[in-house]
């Protein structure tokens, strides 16, 4: 059941950029889901609208909940490290939501992934978790 946001006058209200005009006043913490690219109908959906809104403003990350498969492929991998860089990118596996996947296979997925160095994989699994939650 892809859900309600896969139709599309709903899935409109999902596009990341529908937020800058509030970041460019308020500099909360902004943590933007599935990268903006969920979507079984169109992977991808929001991905170049959420690098905007990261590449905009620095207080605002990602997770890779629910999207490992779209956001390691090779090519969207270059994007994110050319644009905005793996330091706000966060690991995320929506398990127990995500059918068919468990956290053990989403880790697995990122420490495998032949696009990302070793220095991205460590920001998604840890660093940036760390960073975000000041510890």
């Amino acid at each position: 059941d892809p859900g309600p946001f896969e139709i599309p006058d709903l899935a409109e209200d999902a596009n990341p950029r529908h937020l800058m005009e509030v970041l460019e006043e308020y500099t909360p913490t902004v943590v933007l889901t599935h990268m903006g690219s969920y979507s079984a109908i169109a992977p991808g959906i929001w991905f170049y609208e959420a690098l905007d809104v990261m590449r905009k403003f620095d207080f605002v990350y990602a997770d890779i909940a629910a999207v490992t498969g779209f956001i390691l492929k090779r090519k969207v991998v270059s994007e994110i490290r050319n644009t905005v860089g793996f330091d706000r990118v966060l690991f995320g596996s929506d398990y127990p939501v995500l059918v068919g996947s468990n956290i053990a296979r989403e880790v697995l997925a990122v420490r495998e992934a032949p696009s990302l160095t070793p220095a991205e994989k460590e920001m998604i699994l840890e660093l940036n978790a760390r960073k975000l939650l000041g510890l």
